[in-house]
């Protein structure tokens, strides 16, 4: 029996992987276009909602953009690749932003600034 990719590949004219190749660059595209507002990612984050104002403004998302009054909004990828833990526990990950000593803890993550103290 034919699997659902099969049918809908054939009925589009193209092979199974192409098909799959197609669906997988669709839900990036997908993903890339989802924005979370800055109080969504201050709840993500558990921080507080004047410092993911302060990282939009400080380039730690460099894609957010400010409506004003209605706030700020991030690309989800944004928040996912900051959060995302390293590969390699000797190297960060290239996405993630990691906290200076120059920054006061409430603009570490709590479990940092548990472990700091």
């Amino acid at each position: 029996m034919k699997s659902n990719l099969d049918d809908t590949a054939a009925l589009c004219g193209l092979s199974a992987k192409a098909h799959e190749d197609l669906q997988q660059d669709l839900a990036q595209r997908v993903l890339s276009a989802l924005v979370l507002t800055g109080r969504e990612v201050s709840t993500l984050l558990v921080v507080a909602d004047d410092t993911v104002s302060q990282w939009c403004r400080d380039g730690r998302f460099p894609s957010a953009f400010n409506f004003g009054r209605a706030g700020w909004r991030v690309p989800l990828q944004e928040v996912l690749a900051l959060t995302a833990p390293p590969t390699d526990p000797s190297t960060p990950s290239a996405g993630a932003a990691q906290p200076t000593e120059t920054e006061s803890f409430d603009t570490k993550r709590f479990s940092d600034w548990r472990t700091a103290a």
